[in-house]
């Protein structure tokens, strides 16, 4: 299905409007909880050692954020703050912080200047080819 201009306009506000809406120890908690319940249902140890690896440099973008380590990384995590606090509320600021440096004012100019040449000029080609058969 494709998608016009503003619709997708419209979704990538949405996106980043519901991202910073559950970014709250309730949506955390009902998130939790859910993962909880499905780790049980499917056997899964949440309390299992991931591997070690070194830590990685934080980009200088994310140094506003809550990020305190990359993806690659972190401590051991064993209970229910350790989740909310190294996991949680970084991966949702980092992709809201990766959805705003993408989808910021100035590049949301330059795709709607492309847009509308884009649509100009399909518009005068239609123009000329409806000219072109009279």
């Amino acid at each position: 299905e494709s998608i016009d201009y503003a619709d997708s306009q419209q979704l990538i506000t949405s996106v980043i409007e519901q991202l910073e809406y559950d970014r709250n120890e309730k949506s955390f908690k009902t998130m939790y909880f859910n993962i909880l319940d499905f780790a049980e249902k499917y056997d899964i140890d949440m309390n299992r050692k991931s591997k070690h690896r070194p830590p990685k440099v934080i980009p200088t973008r994310f140094k506003d954020t809550f990020v305190i380590s990359t993806m690659g990384y972190r401590k051991g995590i064993v209970n229910e703050d350790d989740y909310r606090d190294n996991i949680y509320y970084p991966l949702i600021d980092a992709i809201l912080v990766e959805m705003r440096d993408r989808f910021s004012a100035s590049n949301i100019a330059v795709l709607s200047s492309q847009y509308i040449l884009v649509v100009t000029k399909i518009i005068c080609l239609m123009k000329y080819k409806f000219l072109d058969q009279c």
